[in-house]
């Protein structure tokens, strides 16, 4: 004999709303998330190769022999990935020894904004 009171399986009306609701919240979430990254890359690059720049002008100081003192400033030779950096180095002597050298990278030749900064110390 069949039973009259047979269980249905699957979900409500009810159940199946509460459960697209949650998942379209998160997936705005998410969605928004992804935005902002992507709208935030481009300083990312930038900064990654003020950076880089930084390094390279840090390593040629480290290679002078002589350092005078006060600031100077330049020019990179070759951009890099179609983007011109200019320095500024800053090296100031303590009385202790040792002298401190900045390492500034801007964009612009007036230094308008400071994309990268080292600071390394020589004895």
């Amino acid at each position: 004999m069949k039973n009259k009171h047979s269980k249905q399986s699957g979900m409500t009306l009810l159940e199946v709303m509460v459960a697209l609701s949650i998942f379209s919240i998160a997936a705005m979430a998410i969605m928004n998330s992804l935005t902002q990254q992507i709208r935030n890359l481009p300083y990312v690059e930038e900064s990654l190769l003020a950076g880089w720049a930084a390094n390279n002008r840090m390593v040629e100081e480290q290679f002078k022999k002589k350092h005078s003192g006060g600031k100077t400033k330049g020019k990179f030779e070759k951009e890099m990935m179609g983007r011109q950096f200019y320095w500024q180095t800053d090296v100031k002597s303590s009385g202790e020894g040792y002298r401190v050298i900045t390492v500034s990278i801007s964009d612009t030749e007036e230094f308008e904004r400071t994309l990268a900064e080292l600071q390394f110390y020589e004895w």
